[in-house]
């Protein structure tokens, strides 16, 4: 079956995976450089994705969202902020030694 996603929800899921790419990165510390380096493609490219500007393969969502240590679903879940705070203090938890 296929689905017919109109302008405005895809406009919102643009926004949602912006708004969770920034919050998580910048929650952790990272800068764009960092984060497009681990998931090898150009910063300008991740910089287009984190503004909402470009719209990325599954592909490139799974290297993103593994460069940021999450799992695709959570870049594409609507959060509320202290939500992503507690997400990312999870993930840096689980990167200590």
């Amino acid at each position: 079956m296929r689905h017919n996603i109109n302008k405005d929800q895809k406009s919102k899921a643009k926004k949602v995976l912006s708004e969770n790419i920034l919050g998580i990165r910048s929650e952790l510390g990272l800068s764009q450089r960092e984060i497009s380096n681990r998931a090898s493609m150009s910063r300008s490219y991740f910089s287009e994705v984190e503004r909402g500007t470009r719209e990325p393969s599954l592909q490139t969502l799974e290297c993103m969202a593994d460069a940021l240590g999450v799992e695709v679903w959570q870049l594409v879940k609507p959060y509320e902020l202290h939500e992503i705070k507690y997400l990312c203090s999870k993930i840096q938890r689980d990167l200590k030694p």
